[in-house]
């Protein structure tokens, strides 16, 4: 007895294996709905997958040439000189054929640093220093007209021992001088002025270099060490400010009434809280003694 026999099935013998027609060659293929013939014939009959729709979609497609008469454009090989510079020099470049130029297009931005200059009047009236003669002063002026106020350039061109800082000073207390003596800064304008404002403190400016070249070779350890005080420093600071903030929570108390003038005042508060004052008071009359006694100090 097998499964077939327990099921009722039909013997073995009769199961006969389904047979699917063959299509003939000849016989065209049924196309699919929706579907031009010519791409049912390409694809075989299958339609194209996903896939490579996406993938022929994905691929850009660059615009057609714009089709028009291309204008040849021209250049020559011509010579042309700068009116920024001061020797007359000429040199050559590539440059369109046809273009004409006033003045080199780039002279523009050779900008000339604009400082005021002394007279020898003003030198003795308001620039004569001990330190400084005539001939370094003037030195110094065309360095830094030359240099653009670099005075690292001006410093190493320096034929003497003066470091940036001294340079700084002399120049700035010129130039202030020049502009007070002028009149050039208007009283309304003299907030705006940083010159006149905000001078030139030398001995801020190689305070702030010693501790910064100091900073800079201190080792690991001692700028951790240096962290660390500072953290402490700022939790100390925050604890300072939340117990003043408690202070000022707290309601300051009731002194009481103030005793009259010519009135007793002891030493003890506590004495003569409540109606301890009036048994005070009742004691000292029936001696004879009529006083005002109060908690606290007499008024002036």
């Amino acid at each position: 007895m097998d499964a077939a026999d327990i099921l009722g099935a039909a013997p073995r013998s009769e199961f006969r294996p389904r047979v699917r027609p063959v299509p003939k060659e000849d016989e065209p293929k049924k196309g699919l709905k929706g579907l031009n013939r010519e791409v049912f014939q390409l694809t075989g009959g299958n339609p194209e997958p996903a896939s490579s729709a996406a993938t022929s979609a994905a691929v850009p497609r660059f615009q057609k040439k714009r089709k028009g008469a291309s204008k040849q454009v021209h250049w020559e090989w011509v010579g042309f000189s700068n009116s920024a510079r001061t020797d007359g020099l000429e040199l050559k470049h590539w440059q369109k054929k046809g273009v004409q130029w006033e003045d080199y297009p780039f002279a523009r931005f050779n900008k000339k640093l604009e400082l005021l200059e002394y007279s020898e009047e003003e030198y003795e009236k308001l620039l004569s220093s001990e330190d400084w003669t005539r001939d370094d002063t003037d030195k110094l002026i065309d360095l830094v007209k030359r240099f653009d106020m670099n005075f690292f350039i001006v410093q190493d061109r320096w034929p003497g021992s003066h470091s940036v800082e001294v340079l700084k000073d002399r120049f700035y207390f010129i130039q202030r001088k020049l502009t007070e003596e002028r009149g050039l800064v208007a009283p309304e304008d003299n907030g705006e002025n940083v010159l006149m404002t905000k001078p030139y403190d030398r001995e801020h400016e190689e305070k702030r270099k010693q501790h910064l070249e100091r900073s800079m070779a201190g080792s690991r350890d001692e700028e951790k060490e240096e962290q660390e005080i500072l953290e402490k420093a700022r939790k100390i600071e925050a604890l300072l400010k939340k117990r003043r903030g408690e202070h000022k929570k707290l309601k300051p108390l009731d002194p009481g009434p103030r005793c009259a003038k010519g009135g007793v005042t002891l030493r003890s508060k506590l004495l003569l809280r409540g109606t301890e004052s009036s048994c005070v008071s009742k004691i000292l009359s029936g001696i004879g003694a009529s006083v005002t006694v109060c908690c606290e100090q007499t008024e002036e």
